[in-house]
Order: C-alpha cells, then sequence, then structure tokens
C-alpha cells in the first residue's frame, strides 16, 4: 500500500483520493509510546468531525487560515476497541472497550460508562440502521444488545455456538456475526434464529464484516490471517 510502513503499535494515516495513497498522520495526535491506535469513526453528518480510539480517545477539529486538523484528547480514560456514531443523532457516540461500553451525547466531550455492561474485551459496537436504538456489541463472551440507546444490556447470542465473536455488522435487515471461523446470520423473520452463511475456505480470524447497505445480502469480510 503506497505511502504505509509497518508500525507494531499502530499508526494513523489519511487518504484523500479514496484510498490510492496514503499519509501517515501520527504525529498529529499527542500520545506517548507504546499508545496503540484500534479505531477510526466519522460523523456520517459532517466529514470534519473524526473521531480515534485506542489507549486514548481524541476527536479532530480545524484551526486556523487553512483549516488544519488538530486532535482534542478526552480527559476521560477509555480503550476504546470500536467507535460507532449515532446517524440519527450524531452529538450521540458509542464506545466499546474492556467488559463497558462508554456513551457520549455532546460529540465526545463527556462521557458516561456502563461498566460490566458486556463480558471480557468488546470488539465491535453496531448501531442496527432500521432502530438507532438498538445496538450490539460483540465480545470474545459473546453478543450483547441494548434496545435503549446504551441504557441498559442484555446477553444476545443463544442460538450462536461459540463464546467469541471477534466482528459484527448490522443491516436493516439482518445482522451478520463471525465466530470461530464462521459466520452466521440472524434475519428479520417470525422464527428469529441464527443461520450459518458460506464461508471462504480460507476464512480466519475476521477483522471486521461490511454489509452493502443498498442490497444486505452482499457481505464483505476483512480477514487477520487465514
Amino acid at each position: 500500500m503506497t505511502g504505509c510502513t509497518h508500525y507494531y503499535y499502530g499508526a494513523l494515516f489519511k487518504s484523500s483520493d479514496g484510498g490510492a495513497s496514503w499519509t501517515d498522520i501520527s504525529d498529529s495526535v499527542e500520545t506517548e509510546l507504546y499508545a496503540y491506535f484500534y479505531s477510526v469513526a466519522v460523523d456520517p453528518t459532517d466529514e470534519d468531525k473524526v473521531y480515534v480510539g485506542g489507549s486514548y480517545f481524541y476527536r479532530s477539529f480545524r484551526t486556523g487560515r487553512g483549516r488544519e486538523v488538530s486532535w482534542e484528547r478526552s480527559p476521560t480514560s477509555l480503550l476504546a476497541y470500536s467507535i460507532e456514531v449515532d446517524p440519527i443523532e450524531p452529538s450521540r457516540i458509542y464506545v466499546a472497550g474492556y467488559q463497558s461500553v462508554s456513551i457520549s451525547t455532546d460529540y465526545g466531550q463527556t462521557w458516561t460508562t456502563h461498566n460490566g455492561c458486556v463480558r471480557s474485551s468488546a470488539q465491535h459496537v453496531e448501531i442496527a440502521p432500521a432502530d438507532p436504538s438498538r445496538v450490539y456489541v460483540s465480545s470474545y463472551a459473546g453478543l450483547f444488545m441494548s434496545a435503549d440507546s446504551g441504557a441498559t444490556w442484555n446477553s444476545s447470542h443463544e442460538g450462536i455456538y461459540a463464546a467469541s465473536i471477534s466482528a459484527l455488522a448490522a443491516a436493516p435487515s439482518k445482522v451478520v456475526v463471525q465466530n470461530s471461523g464462521y459466520l452466521m446470520s440472524y434475519n428479520n423473520n417470525p422464527d428469529n434464529v441464527w443461520q450459518y452463511v458460506v464461508t471462504p475456505e480460507s476464512c480466519g480470524t475476521v477483522c471486521d464484516i461490511l454489509l452493502n447497505s443498498e442490497n444486505p445480502d452482499i457481505v464483505l469480510i476483512l480477514e487477520d490471517y487465514g
């Protein structure tokens, strides 16, 4: 990948040409040695609002005549494995961390952390497109769901025959997860059951899943190793 160099502890890159080339902007973020980057999210209503998570949580703002991007680090200690911005109410942001979900209602300036609402390390947080008050979090100990914008949480992995769920994606009509090398989908049907999805034979650890917004039957997966 042009312009990308391997960093053991992670780095932050930016592309302005649809991913054809990349610029390392790690130095623009105030951090410490061995501080990881885990996640990035963009406000769907304002491309200037960018959020970066890892050992710390950062939100972007523009300054000066050239409107250069600068970063503000949250004073709240957040281990942000995954970030999700509410598409209807973008001031509401969810951060999935270790045995916790943190929620901000003011664009990441202040946070309320719900400790113990998920078990083990949370891997992905997803908002259901058809109902933004419904939020899913996958973790190494299962799938968890909130039906009230993160106020309360319950396990939601009945029918998934594996504890560790490394990836998650939600569309208006279905939810897809990856567990122990297999993809499973949950469709909005009267049976309310999980079904296996045809999984590539070389599929190992899946880092991420993307469902096509116009046709959720089209599933893209990002594999770590085979």
